[in-house]
């Protein structure tokens, strides 16, 4: 019970710094910019031009705020699938075989999430 515990507090510990560094280099410095400024993230031209979300109609700040929410689970799970595992080299291996994957899954929901909310702006 007690490793469990400690494995649950070293994801939050994760989650917690992912969550932080994302919010402080991405989204606080998107929503200080103007709209004509505004450059967006790989993340959002991504759901923007492969999933055709219209990031205007829901909101830059929402999507980057969800976005956030999302990248910092994904960070920590990822670690934490690779943290018992002593060599750095498969490690490093196990990380590059899955980040392409799981970025594609994750994604293909949050772009789903995203399509609900921009119906939803719509009807009302």
């Amino acid at each position: 019970m007690n490793h469990y515990l400690g494995l649950l507090l070293l994801f939050l510990f994760f989650f917690v710094l992912g969550y932080l560094i994302y919010l402080f280099m991405v989204v606080l410095p998107n929503s200080r910019k103007s709209k004509k400024d505004k450059k967006y993230p790989p993340e959002v031209q991504l759901l923007q031009g492969y999933y055709k979300i219209n990031i205007e109609k829901i909101g830059l700040i929402k999507v980057l705020r969800i976005l956030n929410l999302v990248n910092a689970l994904m960070f920590s799970a990822l670690i934490m699938i690779v943290f018992n595992i002593k060599q750095m080299w498969l490690k490093v291996l196990i990380l590059v075989i899955l980040i392409l994957p799981t970025i594609w899954v994750v994604y293909y929901f949050v772009a789903k999430l995203l399509k609900h909310i921009e119906r939803k702006r719509d009807n009302v």
